[in-house]
């Protein structure tokens, strides 16, 4: 959870200013007046870290926020809404802010979870607030979150001691650091048990980075580094961070979003900060930066920084962090060096401080010149990486030379009184873990479900609708109706419909959700459509609630000022279980009546899906969802959300990155002509011309998303699902591109086929997003696992889902196949044609002449795999209506009824739909995805460009083959990716213009 807790203040503050009520609370809350005002305070500043910064940074000020003064005020909130009219007024916070915090300030924020709940309704999302805080304060030089101490003794050296973990990413790392700041760190080998190190860093997202963990028994690290950032929910995140710390007893474990090409950069740029007197969440926070990593960006060749990386989520342990910074390891280096039984060495020294004078001088031995660095470290003003850093380093090395004996620094020995009971207790470690993920076995799921129990009562989503009136009272809407410029409230829940509430038209499908006797916690996301007067779209709105098994659900309460024009009042609201889409429902206000001011709200539903949720399934969860639509005035536009939250964007230049995709998509349909010339090789030089020009596109596609600022958690997730929530929306996800546009001199990664047969080798390619290579292993379609969902209508829709008892597709048994009399002879019927490659896979193929014949077919063989090789066109009966023709005969989508798909509901069919040619400019294989799935289809294969039947047999081949080999491990998305894949690395571009309707969590059994 999130801003959503403490709404409406969550609602209806810019994030600055709920940035500075929240930090106010966290420091002030509660007072004696609870909930009118916030008892004065004035905090002082942090004298030792304030020193400590001074050199590079100036006076800084600690900020102390308390979780637990948090959770209390959401309670508070609650309790406080339900017994008086108003708001509780949060005014007061912003003001005890101002009173606390003078203009200019500089901050660091220190979240603190002492005497934190564990509290499921009052969690804070601890990521989400760090981000908050760095992000729309000015002055921030750090966050960090402060966990409860611990006895441990942790090491800080100098040079630093660097752990990376001997994998593909980690050696690709290593081999890109060069010579840079070579004297200021070690490389440390942490594959052999046993070793230690200053900084543990697992070049990875944390999911993999708790996988590198597990192979690194008794590595001991005093900070853990996870460069590939979260993708997680915050539950799951902190669990696993709560487990690097136990395993490792670390003093710090973060989590920066850093891509795989900046993680040397900004590593070097982590390391400068270090030298310049930073604590680790300070470095972190500045490395962050773009402006910041720019300085150490090695030529034209190094990555371009178009903005900031997100702000890192840094725990640790206070003592720890604030005496882990260099002034302190010089202090213990000196120290060290005077107490040394031959310090009387004597010792000469070509560098010297800033403000330590040790060159040149005849007195000099290793003891005086300890106990000068140790008496003169705080005067030392670290200001350049290659100055007192460096000096440093040359310190201990020739000291340890005079001396001719290795220094051994004291450790940094925290809550040394209960060191003894942490001794005698078995630490928890990420091991354990490895259980939380292992699934019982499954059983073996049959084709047809079984009958089930009767159906429980249908619920809606429902809406209160309350209006803010004199003194700030809400009151409930009369007639659901509102006003022009009024601030609104909306009590969203699920129940039976009744009276005097907004209702969806169509009722929440209970029966995909899994058996659980306590319910279902479920995610309720507002999103408003319409621009404010900024022109920029209010904030999305994310609650999570509980379904229990009979009655009304909690309540997800909702804010908004209503749009001056009330014709322009649209909103979203999408209903998920587990980042799974349920239903998505359109906010509007009926037509306006003569005479009548205010206007009526009404919900109407636009998708209704049904995931896979059986109890026997194993699909795997998404990590985000998109749900894509199209304004009235037909703009595109879509909705993101993932665990941290959701946003709506329109982004400009999406029409026309579309129309430019599609017209690159055309080579496919070169060849027309010339019957035995077809594109099968990627060194083609229209393929390369393709894929470089669709490399381009595809990085200025994904670069208008990462132009919204709001949208950076959906570009890092993985699986996707896609939800189309009106005909004919489309948003090209599978052309998405990891990496830099493509330069018009771009040649294909020497690297890609390797990389099409092994993600993990684009991964750690040296060639990765560089603007002088592309690689289709980039593209989000050739990457990951993406699930399409068409448009759902208004629940007649028939298209199959897994479910519980029954989440496993047919065999194939029977083949039932038609085509386009502009499709070879040779193409279907030679000996390694189409025919015979779909006899190898089921053993029975009936061919269909007509759609009549077609139709008769259906019925009397029962097909489980329909094939289509039709020709695309416009029916000759009906304007602007697509058609498809077989055989001489044409069928405009509009006559696709459920007789031409299955006559049996027991049996639903997957159906490949691969269109030979297209005669109509915009996307028609679309309008029959629909008329499929509408009529039972379980799984919908087309494509989006021209393809001749000669393509569509190795893609046949390729797809058979996948699901053949198939042994119920894998789902129907994973195995279609891998035949793409396969396909594009053995030289066929065909696979580019594919997709995938359906639910992904299929599983594939023969």
């Amino acid at each position: 959870m999130s801003r959503e807790l403490f709404s409406p203040m969550g609602a209806l503050l810019s994030d600055a200013d709920l940035a500075r009520a929240l930090a106010a609370i966290g420091a002030f809350y509660p007072s004696t007046d609870r909930g009118e005002k916030l008892a004065a305070r004035v905090i002082a500043p942090d004298s030792g870290f304030a020193r400590r910064l001074t050199a590079e940074h100036g006076n800084v000020l600690e900020f102390p926020v308390r979780v637990r003064a948090l959770q209390e005020y959401v309670r508070d909130l609650r309790a406080w809404q339900e017994t008086h009219p108003a708001p509780m007024p949060w005014q007061q916070c912003l003001a005890q802010w101002g009173d606390a915090v003078p203009a200019g300030t500089r901050l660091r924020f220190r979240i603190d979870l002492e005497g934190a709940r564990r509290d499921p309704q009052a969690a804070i999302d601890l990521a989400w607030l760090a981000r908050l805080f760095a992000a729309s304060i000015a002055g921030v030089h750090g966050v960090y979150v402060a966990w409860p101490s611990a006895p441990l003794d942790l090491s800080w050296e100098w040079p630093l001691r660097v752990g990376v973990p001997r994998t593909p990413a980690g050696d690709a790392f290593r081999a890109a650091l060069g010579e840079t700041f070579a004297n200021l760190y070690d490389l440390v080998d942490v594959d052999a048990p046993g070793r230690a190190c200053d900084i543990l860093l697992l070049p990875a997202g944390l999911r993999d980075a708790v996988r590198m963990a597990l192979d690194l028994p008794g590595v001991r690290a005093s900070a853990v580094l996870v460069a590939g950032g979260v993708n997680e929910r915050a539950e799951q995140t902190q669990a696993w961070l709560d487990g690097l710390r136990q395993q490792f007893r670390a003093g710090a474990v973060a989590i920066a979003s850093v891509p795989a090409e900046e993680r040397p950069c900004w590593f070097l740029t982590l390391l400068a900060e270090i030298s310049h007197n930073a604590t680790l969440d300070v470095a972190l926070l500045q490395a962050s930066h773009g402006g910041v990593r720019d300085r150490f960006r090695r030529g034209p060749a190094g990555p371009e920084f178009k903005g900031d990386l997100i702000a890192p989520l840094v725990e640790a342990d206070r003592a720890f962090v604030d005496r882990a910074v260099i002034s302190e390891i010089a202090r213990r280096i000196g120290n060290t060096a005077a107490a040394l039984p031959n310090a009387l060495a004597r010792v000469a020294f070509d560098r010297s401080f800033t403000s330590v004078s040790l060159t040149g001088r005849a007195d000099l031995t290793v003891g005086v010149a300890g106990s000068d660095l140790a008496q003169g470290a705080d005067r030392i003003a670290w200001h350049h990486e290659t100055g007192d850093a460096l000096a440093l380093a040359d310190f201990r090395s020739r000291v340890e030379q005079a001396a001719g004996a290795a220094l051994t620094l004291p450790v940094i020995a925290i809550g040394a009184v209960a060191r003894a009971r942490m001794a005698a207790a078995a630490p928890t470690s990420v091991r354990r873990m490895r259980g939380t993920r292992a699934r019982p076995p499954q059983p073996a799921m049959a084709a047809a479900p079984p009958p089930g129990p009767a159906a429980p009562p249908s619920r809606s989503v429902l809406m209160k609708v309350l209006v803010q009136g004199a003194r700030d009272a809400w009151t409930p809407a009369a007639g659901n109706a509102i006003d022009a410029g009024v601030n609104c409230r909306l009590d969203t829940f699920i129940g039976s419909p009744r009276a005097g509430v907004v209702a969806g038209n169509a009722p929440i499908d209970e029966s995909v959700l899994p058996p659980s006797p306590r319910g279902h916690a479920l995610t309720v996301v507002f999103t408003p459509l319409w621009r404010g007067e900024d022109h920029a779209f209010p904030p999305a709105q994310m609650q999570r609630i509980r379904l229990p098994e009979t009655g009304d659900s909690d309540p997800a309460v909702f804010f908004f000022r209503a749009p001056a024009a009330l014709d322009a009042l649209r909103a979203r609201v999408v209903v998920l279980f587990g980042y799974r889409v349920l239903q998505t429902l359109l906010l509007d206000c009926a037509p306006a009546q003569a005479g009548a001011g205010a206007r009526a709200l009404r919900l109407a539903v636009e998708s209704l899906v049904a995931p896979d949720f059986g109890e026997g399934s194993e699909a795997p969860a998404f990590g985000a969802a998109i749900v894509v639509n199209d304004n009235p005035q037909g703009v595109p536009g879509f909705t993101g959300i993932w665990p941290d939250g959701a946003a709506f964007v329109e982004p400009e230049g999406l029409p026309r990155l579309v129309d430019s995709i599609r017209k690159e998509l055309k080579v496919l349909n070169q060849g027309e002509g010339a019957p035995d010339s077809i594109i099968a090789s990627l060194d083609d030089e229209r393929v390369h011309r393709m894929l470089r020009n669709l490399a381009a596109l595809g990085g200025e596609l994904t670069r208008l998303i990462k132009a919204e600022p709001a949208l950076a958690g959906v570009l890092g997730t993985e699986p996707i699902q896609v939800v189309d929530a009106r005909r004919g929306a489309y948003l090209p996800v599978e052309f998405f591109y990891n990496g830099k546009s493509a330069r018009p001199e771009a040649t294909r990664c020497p690297n890609a086929v390797a990389a099409l047969g092994d993600l993990r080798i684009h991964d750690a390619c040296p060639n990765n997003k560089d603007a002088k290579f592309y690689c289709p292993a980039a593209f989000w379609g050739f990457s990951r696992c993406i699930e399409r969902q068409a448009v759902g209508g208004q629940g007649h829709a028939l298209f199959r889902q897994p479910a519980p008892g029954a989440n496993t597709l047919q065999p194939l048994s029977k083949v039932l196949l038609a085509a386009s009399q502009n499709v070879r002879a040779q193409d279907l019927d030679a000996a390694d044609g189409i025919v015979k490659s779909l006899e190898a896979a089921a053993g029975s193929v009936v061919r269909a002449a007509s759609w009549d014949d077609w139709q008769a077919k259906v019925a009397g063989e029962a097909p489980s795999l329909l094939v289509l090789l039709p020709h695309s066109l416009e029916s000759p009966d009906f304007t602007n209506v697509a058609a498809l023709e077989i055989g001489g005969s044409i069928l405009a989508s509009v006559n696709l009824d459920p007789e031409l798909v299955t006559t049996d509901p027991a049996r639903t069919p997957l159906v490949l739909l691969l269109g030979c040619s297209t005669a109509l400019p915009d996307v028609p294989f679309l309008n029959f995805v629909d008329r499929f799935k509408d009529n039972g289809a379980v799984l919908v294969i087309g494509t989006i460009a021209t393809i001749r039947g000669r393509q569509t047999t190795a893609f046949i081949k390729a797809l058979l083959a996948e699901l053949g080999a198939a042994d119920g491990t894998r789902t129907f998305d994973q195995v279609f990716l891998r035949a793409k894949q396969r396909l594009l690395a053995a030289g066929d571009p065909f696979v580019l213009s594919v997709l995938a309707y359906g639910d992904s969590g299929w599983r594939i059994r023969n």
